[in-house]
């Protein structure tokens, strides 16, 4: 078997694994996932190989018989990607078919791409499109296609988490792929003008718009719909957040008021001999307790550390804070309490957790070279995923958690900063740098 035979048999599973290799090359890898990826290779180019299905390179007709043959294989090709995909990146069953079916779409469009172009080059030189230069055209047109791939999802927020409501779609969109697969080689077998000239420019047009509605179609069933939720979800809780604010503004000023009070009836009965010393004592753990109010050159920043103080206060987690309140200026109050309340009950969730041996929160607010610069950093114990450089909840239903780290990225870049987050060494760092105004 020579070389361009050989590649006409694994075209199909190979186009498929480097596609969903670019899909996925945004998300967190599994353990040992080159073991499952070079598996999944192996045995999806195995099959390939021995179904002995070389009807793109040697010219000749398939019977029916070959495609009823043909297509269970190509099924089980698409599982075994499927797997592979499961296997290897830190998806669940769900997601690894719907990024199988965007890959699927993507190869289609591929392969389309390369046999109308392949025609005219084929006609146009005087021997003809050698075996050779035809397999050559062909990855230039699938290394274009992974490229091209990669780069949209990479820079996308296209999560491809398939929501429950939305998994019936998969299912139906793949038996559309697969039928229409038939169908295409069904003509191909029996229909000799399907596979030349005007026919076959027309059959594969056909085939590239029908696969872009398919993506369309993805898109907006389950990348779209799931983006939109998102975002309600995110409006819901900055609503929430600015109701929140208005009570913690006026329960710091409240605090604050009692708080001098205190100190002055202390100051009184520190000064009469007669007062229980166990009464004093009992005074000033309330004043420790209350007197945690920050401040800040920004009511707004004062507002929310003060908040939050109390609660490390509370569960007796050291708080250190730097915070130049004034560089805060051009931003909106409800966008500084949202942002640094996320901030701060993210650190301070982790801070809670019982396996956490050392419990610090670090934060440090700044003026640096024309950037409003926010760093902070807490432990953590266990395992933090990242994906898109946001970490994932770790509860057991998504769908009413993970929107504060989106949301702290979504005021940042209405400001035209940038977030980034790191997860090493039991320590978790939150870096934002943010454009000042007029600088």
């Amino acid at each position: 078997m020579d070389g361009v035979a050989l590649f006409g048999k694994i075209n199909y599973p190979l186009a498929l694994m480097a596609i969903e290799q670019a899909i996925c090359f945004r998300f967190p890898r599994r353990r040992l996932h080159w073991l499952w990826w070079l598996l999944g290779a192996v045995a999806a180019l195995g099959l390939s190989v021995a179904a002995n299905q070389n009807w793109q390179f040697e010219n000749q007709m398939l019977s029916t018989s070959v495609i009823v043959n043909n297509l269970p294989v190509r099924a089980l090709i698409a599982a075994i990607t499927a797997a592979q995909i499961w296997l290897c990146f830190e998806l669940n069953a769900w997601d690894a078919m719907g990024v199988l079916t965007i890959a699927i779409s993507c190869q289609k469009i591929q392969f389309a791409f390369y046999k109308i172009i392949e025609e005219p080059i084929d006609q146009a030189m005087p021997s003809g499109l050698s075996g050779l230069g035809s397999v050559a055209l062909n990855l230039a047109f699938l290394i274009l296609a992974v490229v091209l791939v990669g780069v949209a999802f990479r820079k996308s927020r296209w999560h491809l988490r398939i929501p429950p409501y939305n998994r019936f779609v998969v299912i139906l969109t793949l038996l559309i792929l697969l039928t229409a697969e038939g169908i295409d080689l069904y003509l191909y077998a029996n229909d000799p003008y399907t596979t030349a000239g005007p026919v076959l420019v027309a059959g594969r047009m056909h085939f590239i718009l029908m696969n872009f509605v398919t993506l369309y179609m993805m898109y907006n069933l389950i990348g779209r719909r799931t983006l939109l939720m998102e975002q309600e979800a995110m409006d819901s809780i900055t609503e929430q957040r600015g109701n929140q604010y208005a009570f913690s503004q006026e329960l710091i000023n409240t605090i604050n008021i009692k708080s001098h009070d205190l100190k002055k009836q202390l100051r009184y009965l520190k000064a009469n001999p007669t007062t229980s010393e166990e009464l004093i004592a009992e005074l000033e753990e309330s004043v420790s307790t209350y007197d945690t109010f920050i401040q800040t050159e920004n009511e707004t920043l004062s507002t929310v550390l003060s908040e939050k103080s109390m609660v490390c206060h509370r569960h007796e987690i050291p708080f250190s804070c730097v915070a130049d309140g004034s560089s805060l200026s051009f931003m909106k109050p409800l966008d500084i309490y949202t942002l640094f309340a996320n901030l701060l009950d993210n650190a301070i969730e982790a801070s809670l957790d019982p396996a956490l041996e050392r419990k610090c929160i670090d934060l440090v607010v700044k003026q640096q070279a024309g950037f409003l610069s926010i760093h902070e950093e807490n432990y953590y114990s266990g395992k933090i995923r990242l994906i898109d450089g946001l970490p994932q909840t770790s509860k057991a239903d998504t769908r009413y958690h993970g929107f504060g780290t989106r949301s702290m990225r979504q005021i940042t870049e209405k400001y035209g900063g940038t977030i980034q987050m790191k997860a090493e060494n039991g320590i978790f760092c939150v870096n934002i740098l943010i454009p000042l105004e007029g600088e």
